[in-house]
């Protein structure tokens, strides 16, 4: 049946699906029921969604509600055939260069021989007025590349592949795409959204034969990029051929992979350098090259330090002045921090919250003026929370790590240069081997490089396991580990977090600033919070107190957690300006996270006298305004202009993993039998320490048990620390 979209009913941007009305201009009387007799039919499934668009569509008929629908399975679009409609169509913005005049000139020329002319002799364009040379040649460019995206579309939305998706293989490939879609399917990999899995099912179904050399690279490169994601840069040899064998061969009755192919297609890829082996292990080339300079740098920067050793008498004076100018008397541990970051270009500084991390960093600094002449410091984390908060306690302006360093993805190399006397790097405990080995190349030789960690968080995001690995190198460290009265010692945030550090399960509940709310079940928790998100925002503002949850999914998970919050705090009313995604409303006012490093961003402060660019995971920010289907949002003060929301979801709860680098004033925390799987002591340990002020755990006591004795780790494949001792063994 053919037929112009006549409205569209339902459409959800993040998988292609749409509901529309069709009114039909023709169809098959076998295409409908018995009983049809209107021009107005429903069709549902993935096609390109655009009002006034002309399709073919084939598909199995069903009824809903009395009413009669198709599920499409085949489309195509049918281009108009009348010089007016190839007017339109010409001048839509779909082809660029042409406008409603050059578009009337092009059809009074050519007629309804218009497409035919643009297929087959598309010279004769240039007959027309006011196209010149130069002007055709962006005219068939821009129709080539729409015509190959209809294509595309046409291909792959049966497969599920929204029509979004569509469009960045486009913006990806340019004039290949169509070749690669057809030709060298598995490439799409490469390309953010598209998992090997997805791919793979719509290659098989293109025709590749399961054994194709490309199934099985790409396959490879899948298991070593799920490994990377689960923190790992490497895995060992064995265990990389079991689990491609079975991920190839996983969906078919009988072996069709063999492991001697996927042997000797390891072997093609290390000889080809995409990947790299090492003692039995297997890298992918980059994770492999980041370690291996990472492990060189380090070891570097301990045999050449130039720093001259002091005098105990000379370090201990200056130490009893600043506790004489200050009013303050230093722990053991902190004199002992001191006196390492005088005597050494290179030093790891770790401990729990209220161990005096940052306070001592503010005397380190002091000391080393005034002992080694050192006049510039640079002060980074890696968010700008975490920034925020080393600015404030030391007084220096700090700033995050990829701003620093002008970070872009997948960007090996940058030009930035830290000359500065002192490198301070905060929340170490956050960064993956990809941002320390920016950070480690960035940093000169001649500057003395203070790292400041908690051993006891949770590990960064992303690949690698760097501070875990440093503490068992031979690098000058120390930990504090005396809580300072000046931040209370009677503070049960501070205490209570001490007691999970050790592993002990009597808390102290006693005081308002440390509760414990008990509920059962995930549906009870979700009510209490709720109801405790109201009444503490009015105390704290929405800036100061988070939710943070150990689990995405289930009733007491960020998911559902910020719909429920969401619905209380900001609910829908008559006028409100709403921005779908898929099934999640944003509203003006709503509280926002960006949850993936965008680097095109382009953001614009409110004064309006700055502009700048990027984006960066764990950003909070505050819906503004919605208009003309844009969405416009304030982070710290920098505001954003959003068309889609690919890498944007609701914040007012949040995972604990994102909350890592932040801290709240108020903080409301999920913690029940149910998410078993996720309780951990350094997750308790990580989302107690996020609170400042009052912290209420929603959940049961047997739930904070099961976590704080659960004190394994899960090990992350990584050789940092031995790759260290051998180079310092040369």
């Amino acid at each position: 049946m053919i037929g112009i979209i006549e409205k569209i009913l339902f459409t959800n941007e993040d998988s292609g699906y749409c509901i529309a009305d069709l009114e039909l201009s023709e169809f098959d009387k076998n295409e409908v029921p018995d009983n049809f007799n209107d021009s107005h039919i429903t069709i549902k499934g993935y096609f390109p969604c655009r009002e006034d668009m002309k399709l073919e569509i084939k598909g199995k008929l069903s009824m809903y509600k009395g009413k009669p629908q198709i599920e499409v399975e085949n489309f195509s679009e049918v281009l108009p055939a009348t010089k007016e409609g190839i007017i339109s169509y010409l001048s839509s913005g779909l082809i660029k260069g042409i406008g409603k005049i050059t578009a009337k000139r092009i059809v009074d020329t050519f007629g309804t021989n218009t497409f035919e002319v643009f297929e087959n002799t598309p010279e004769l364009l240039v007959t027309v007025q006011g196209v010149s040379r130069n002007k055709l040649d962006n005219i068939l460019k821009s129709y080539q590349e729409t015509f190959d995206m209809r294509k595309i579309i046409q291909m792959l939305m049966p497969y599920g592949v929204s029509a979004n998706k569509c469009f960045k293989i486009q913006k990806a490939f340019k004039d290949k795409a169509l070749d690669i879609v057809k030709n060298n399917t598995y490439r799409l990999v490469k390309i953010n959204g598209f998992g090997f899995k997805t791919v793979d099912e719509i290659a098989l179904k293109l025709g590749y034969t399961p054994f194709d050399s490309n199934r099985v690279r790409f396959g490879i490169q899948y298991v070593l990029e799920e490994a990377q994601c689960e923190g790992h840069l490497y895995l060992p040899q064995k265990e990389l051929l079991q689990k491609v064998h079975d991920i190839l061969n996983e969906n078919f009755s009988q072996e069709v992979v063999s492991n001697s192919l996927v042997v000797k297609t390891i072997c093609d890829l290390a000889n080809e350098g995409i990947l790299k082996g090492n003692n039995g292990c297997a890298y992918l080339k980059k994770n492999f090259e980041r370690e291996v300079f990472v492990a060189n740098e380090i070891a570097r920067r301990i045999t050449n330090s130039k720093t001259q050793k002091l005098s105990d008498e000379k370090i201990n004076a200056c130490i009893e002045k600043l506790e004489k100018d200050n009013g303050i008397t230093f722990a053991d541990k902190q004199r002992e921090a001191i006196t390492k970051s005088v005597n050494n270009s290179f030093l790891l500084v770790t401990g729990g919250a209220g161990t005096g991390k940052t306070t001592v960093l503010k005397y380190i600094l002091k000391a080393c003026e005034e002992l080694t002449e050192s006049e510039s410091v640079c002060l980074l984390a890696p968010t700008g929370r975490a920034a925020s908060r080393m600015s404030e306690a030391v007084g220096i302006q700090a700033t995050t790590i990829h701003s620093k360093l002008q970070i872009r993805e997948s960007d090996e190399s940058n030009d930035v240069v830290i000359d500065d006397d002192i490198c301070v790097v905060d929340e170490t405990s956050m960064c993956d081997m990809f941002i320390f080995s920016q950070l480690i190349g960035s940093v000169s030789q001649n500057t003395k490089l203070i790292l400041l960690g908690d051993s006891e968080q949770l590990p960064s995001v992303g690949a690698g396991n760097v501070l875990f690995e440093l503490l068992h190198s031979p690098i000058a460290r120390v930990e504090l580990n005396q809580i300072q009265r000046q931040q209370g010692d009677d503070n049960p945030i501070i205490t209570n977090s001490l007691a999970v550090r050790e592993c002990k399960t009597n808390l102290d509940y006693s005081k308002d600033t440390f509760k414990l709310y008990h509920t059962d079940s995930q549906e009870e928790a979700q009510d209490r919070i709720v109801s405790l998100f109201l009444n503490k925002v009015n105390t704290y503002g929405i800036e100061n107190i988070e939710v943070i949850a150990p689990m995405k999914k289930g009733a007491a998970g960020t998911n559902e957690l910020n719909k429920a919050i969401q619905n209380a705090y900001n609910p829908y009313r008559k006028g409100t300006k709403v921005f779908r995604k898929g099934k999640t409303e944003f509203r003006v006012g709503d509280k926002i996270m960006q949850i993936k490093n965008d680097y095109s961003i382009i953001w614009e402060s409110v004064k309006g006298n700055e502009k700048g660019m990027g984006l960066f995971n764990g950003e909070i920010g505050y819906v503004t305004d919605i208009k003309d289907d844009i969405l416009i949002a304030d982070f710290d003060g920098r505001i954003v202009s959003f068309e889609s929301l690919e890498n944007i979801v609701l914040a007012y709860a949040i995972t604990i993993h994102k909350s890592q680098g932040s801290e709240f004033d108020c903080v409301l925390m999920p913690l029940l039998t149910s998410q078993y799987i996720m309780l951990a002591k350094n997750l308790l340990y990580t989302g107690i320490t996020r609170a400042k002020k009052e912290i209420s755990i929603i959940g049961q006591k047997k739930a904070l048990a099961i976590a704080i004795k659960n004190n394994s780790v899960a090990k992350r494949n990584t050789m940092l620390a031995q790759r260290i001792i051998n180079e310092l063994d040369k």
